[in-house]
């Protein structure tokens, strides 16, 4: 008798063969019977379909080319073929040495969770992403929100029951291309208040992209961007983090308690800002049409009118005060 599935791990994956045959590698040794891998590949040549190949003869994979959908048609698509109790998406990560196994070790000792975090750390530094002293429970849902807070929508650290995700899918298609129908499917399977749990690891090397990574994939258009009426790219980012993730976090304030999804919003909030500052100095992203938007959206936040007054600055001026406090974080450091 076939062993039942425990744990379906989903990759999405479109024209990054490089990041597939980094994360199918460190699968080797792994894979179990009760564990199945779906990749899913909207790339336009085969050489991730030519890599998949060469892995699936070391460990089962079940291999689909799809058409170009974007991440979150991906992961809807995915969450639906899956045939595992849990669901963990994977995206252009490495797993640890037997994290597998650490995984469904923990998913067959406790049958009764529903959501799980993977700790991750930031290569090539190294640095952990989240440090909450070992493995444990999260005694209520509305701990995830207040101890995970920026890593929620990170898709390779989310393992979810497939059957409580499964009625969240309609209502999570009204966000398809806005990079978060992950979060979304998160946030709804943890509203039902099953048990959840922490894995301290870290399980998980994650790789940011580089410079050149991200020019090109704004170029490519495979991340949200529009060019200005300068020619150049801008860099839609407040749309996915400073409107779509709080438009996300806001439809489940019902299911939390209410200073949770406070928290998580401010938060946000702060890296949403200072991220446009720091794309404007860099020059791929810009304030233009963001400013009142960012008022609107934010006023009673902690240094939404700060935002505003850097905003309406002169770029100049905004690259000099920056260098300064890039400076200034440097002397601190060694003080």
């Amino acid at each position: 008798m076939k062993k039942a599935v425990l744990l379906s791990i989903c990759i999405a994956t479109y024209n990054r063969p490089h990041a597939v045959k980094r994360l199918l590698e460190s699968m080797v040794g792994q894979i179990t019977p009760e564990v199945e891998v779906i990749v899913r590949d909207d790339s336009t040549t085969d050489e991730t379909k030519r890599i998949v190949g060469k892995y699936g003869k070391l460990f089962p994979i079940a291999y689909i080319h799809g058409k170009k959908e974007g991440l979150d048609g991906a992961i809807l698509f995915l969450t639906e073929r899956a045939g595992g109790k849990y669901i963990w998406w994977l995206g252009d990560d490495t797993l640890v040495p037997d994290a597998v196994v650490h995984v469904a070790s923990l998913l067959t000792q406790h049958p009764e969770l529903s959501f799980v975090w993977v700790n991750h750390r930031f290569m090539p530094s190294g640095t952990l992403a989240v440090d909450l002293g070992g493995d444990r429970f999260f005694g209520r849902n509305e701990e995830v929100l207040e101890e995970i807070v920026g890593g929620l929508g990170f898709i390779s650290a989310t393992i979810i029951e497939r059957v409580r995700a499964l009625s969240g899918l309609v209502r999570a298609r009204a966000y398809l291309g806005s990079a978060f129908v992950n979060l979304h499917l998160a946030l709804h399977v943890l509203a039902q208040k099953a048990p959840s749990y922490f894995l301290q690891g870290p399980f998980l090397n994650s790789y940011p992209l580089t410079s050149e990574e991200i020019k090109a994939a704004i170029l490519r258009g495979d991340i949200l961007s529009k060019p200005s009426h300068a020619g150049t790219i801008r860099n839609d980012g407040f749309e996915v983090f400073g409107v779509t993730f709080r438009n996300i976090v806001l439809e489940f304030r019902d299911k939390f308690d209410r200073r949770s999804i406070r928290r998580i919003l401010t938060r946000n909030f702060s890296h949403v800002w200072r991220g446009i500052l720091v794309g404007w100095v860099g020059g791929w992203d810009s304030p233009h049409g963001k400013r009142f938007r960012l008022l609107r959206f934010y006023w009673s936040y902690s240094g939404a009118w700060v935002a505003f007054v850097c905003m309406l600055l002169p770029r100049p001026l905004v690259a000099l005060l920056y260098r300064f406090y890039i400076r200034l974080r440097k002397v601190l450091r060694y003080v």
